[in-house]
């Protein structure tokens, strides 16, 4: 018993020298790091993108219900899907396949994942990632499992039927990026939109997204810019001096209308305008507008209507 005790505490204890060890060689770079940004970082990665994600707290993140990653994995994890839940039976049944230590570490990485991702408000399909390859090595250990209690013809015909659909994985692969990819790339095409914000608002002009959550199109603006989600934030960042730009949802117009209190504002451009096909999620880039400023009323470009 003591011997037990002994062997659990030296496990905690490297556990806890571990994490101890990381948050002494992370803590001086993060506080480094949010210093250099004026607060930012702190406010943006732990608050907006850990806290606010998990607890559904900022209207700029789709909440989404709980069972959200059982349709989404059943979807996404094919032509393996049937294959799962096939082998989540055969370990029910088969106290012989049900005692391998290794599936058993599969299954419990894979429900752990989910579970875990379930709990959270905010939710998306590539945040799956990490359960795949729980998946894949219960999948693996429970089929070879199953291959040995087959009779060499069964187990020839399943290894045949195997190759097989590994030949189908690599042609739906191949159709995939050539028919499907490119149609999705253009609903979600950011850069020409994001040229076209710079042209008006040159760097190192701050540019603010307010309520927007587009890591491309943040990407393709490049610094500085700013994520804000409270309209008190908005108002505040607005009423300073100067012409300032936002870039927000295009169902959010009319509520920007109503609730900027501050400053006159515009809409001078859509993405609409600069993509292909439809985007996803439709935005706008709206300024500020004085009176007695000659942009008032004249669109960024000849091609930009007023829709607002």
């Amino acid at each position: 018993l003591r011997c037990g005790l002994l062997c659990k505490f030296q496990s905690i204890a490297r556990i806890g020298c571990a994490a101890s060890l990381g948050a002494a060689l992370a803590a001086p770079w993060f506080f480094w790091a949010n210093e250099r940004t004026g607060g930012e970082f702190f406010r943006v990665f732990f608050w907006h993108h850990h806290f606010l994600r998990a607890t559904g707290g900022s209207p700029a993140l789709a909440v989404h219900p709980w069972w959200y990653y059982a349709p989404r994995f059943a979807l996404d994890f094919l032509p393996w899907t049937p294959l799962l839940i096939a082998a989540a039976f055969l370990v029910i049944r088969n106290r012989q396949v049900k005692d391998d230590p290794q599936a058993l570490l599969g299954a419990i990485w894979l429900m752990a994942m989910v579970g875990v991702l379930s709990v959270a408000r905010f939710k998306r399909a590539d945040y799956l990632l990490p359960a795949y390859p729980g998946a894949a090595i219960f999948l693996g250990c429970v089929g070879e499992r199953w291959l040995q209690l087959l009779r060499e013809r069964s187990r020839q015909i399943a290894k045949i039927g195997f190759m097989l659909m590994l030949a189908g994985c690599g042609a739906g692969w191949w159709w995939f990026h050539h028919h499907v990819e490119p149609k999705q790339q253009a609903v979600r095409e950011q850069q020409a939109f994001a040229e076209h914000i710079r042209q008006e608002a040159p760097a190192p002009k701050t540019m603010l997204l307010f309520r927007v959550e587009s890591h491309l199109l943040a990407f393709h603006l490049g610094r500085p810019i700013r994520t804000l989600v409270e309209w008190g934030e908005l108002n505040e960042r607005l009423a300073k001096p100067g012409t300032h730009f936002f870039v927000t949802r295009a169902e959010f117009v009319a509520e920007c209308l109503q609730h900027v209190q501050t400053r006159r504002i515009e809409v001078v451009a859509r993405s609409e305008d600069f993509t292909s096909a439809p985007p996803l999620r439709p935005l706008v880039l709206v300024r500020t507008v004085d009176d007695n400023s000659p942009n008032r009323g004249k669109p960024a470009c000849p091609n930009i209507t007023r829709k607002d």
